[in-house]
C-alpha cells in the first residue's frame, strides 16, 4: 500500500511491505519440511541398524546392573554426606567459638584498658579524658584494622548473606568461597566486634560456612 503526504512544499511516498505467505510459497515449506522430515528418519534408521549389526557381531553386549552393588553404592553416598555434614558443622562450631572468643577478648582488653582512666579519675583531675581518648583510639584504630582485609578482598564486605544466596543460585562471584575471602572475613569480624561497631556474627558465619562447606 503506498501512502504520500504532503507538508511545507514537501511529498513523499512510502510502501507498507506485508509479508504475504502465497500458495507457491507454501507448497515449497511443505516440501522442505518433508524432505528434513524424511532425512531424520533416515538418519535414525541407518543408525538403529547399525547397533542392530553391532549387536549381532558380539560388539555389543546387554549391561545388567548389579543391584546389590548399586545398593551398597547408595548407602556408602549416604552415610558420607552425613559424616560431611558432621565435620563441616564441626569446624564452623570451633571456628565460631574462636572468632567469638577472640572479639570478646579484644574487646574486654580495650575497655579494661580505658576503665582504669576512669577509676583514677578520682585521684586526678581530668583523667577522665585520658580514658575516653583511649577508648576512641583503640576503637578507631581496630576499625582500620577491619577495613584493611576487605580492601584486600572486597567481596568479604557486609554480612555476606547476600552473596551466600547468589552462590547457592548458581552465579558465579569470584574468589567469593576462597578460604583467603574467609580468612578476611574472619579478621574483619574480630576487628569489628572489637571496635564496638553495629557487626555481629551471624552472617559472616553463614558465608564462612559456605567457603568451609565448598572446599
Amino acid at each position: 500500500m503506498i501512502r504520500s503526504s504532503g507538508g511545507l512544499g514537501l511529498e513523499y511516498q512510502s510502501l507498507d511491505r506485508v509479508i504475504i505467505d502465497t500458495a507457491i510459497w507454501h507448497r515449497r515449506k511443505t516440501c522442505l519440511i518433508k524432505e528434513r522430515r524424511q532425512s531424520i528418519n533416515q538418519s535414525m534408521k541407518k543408525e538403529e541398524e547399525r547397533l542392530s549389526d553391532r549387536m549381532l557381531n558380539g560388539e555389543l553386549q546387554d549391561y545388567e546392573f548389579d543391584m546389590e552393588a548399586v545398593h551398597h553404592l547408595e548407602k556408602e553416598r549416604e552415610w558420607m554426606q552425613w559424616l560431611v555434614i558432621v565435620v563441616i558443622g564441626f569446624l564452623m562450631a570451633v571456628i565460631g567459638i574462636t572468632i567469638s572468643r577472640a572479639a570478646d577478648t579484644i574487646l574486654d582488653m580495650k575497655l579494661d584498658a580505658s576503665l582504669e582512666w576512669f577509676e583514677r579519675a578520682d585521684e586526678v583531675d581530668n583523667y577522665w579524658y585520658y580514658g575516653l581518648a583511649e577508648h576512641v583510639g583503640l576503637s578507631s584504630l581496630l576499625a582500620i584494622m577491619a577495613f584493611v582485609p576487605v580492601a584486600l578482598k572486597p567481596v568479604s564486605g557486609g554480612s555476606g548473606i547476600a552473596e551466600a544466596k547468589a552462590t547457592l543460585n548458581g552465579i558465579i562471584i569470584p574468589n567469593c568461597t576462597a578460604l583467603t575471602t574467609a580468612f578476611c572475613k574472619a579478621i574483619s569480624v574480630v576487628c569489628s566486634v572489637a571496635a564496638s561497631l553495629p557487626a555481629g556474627l551471624e552472617g559472616p558465619m553463614i558465608f564462612m560456612g559456605l567457603a568451609v562447606g565448598e572446599k
